[in-house]
């Protein structure tokens, strides 16, 4: 199993650094993933 990076920062009390997108495309996502982000929330 991947191990859950977001949960691990957490855990040891780093910043996790995150994004608000409000086009539910898929590439979006992937994007925010690949640009360094650790969550996406996908506004409506």
């Amino acid at each position: 199993m991947k191990a859950n990076g977001l949960r691990l920062k957490l855990e040891r009390g780093e910043a996790a650094l995150g994004c608000f997108v409000s086009f539910p495309f898929p590439a979006l996502v992937e994007l925010a993933g690949y640009a360094g982000f650790d969550f996406v929330v996908i506004q409506r």
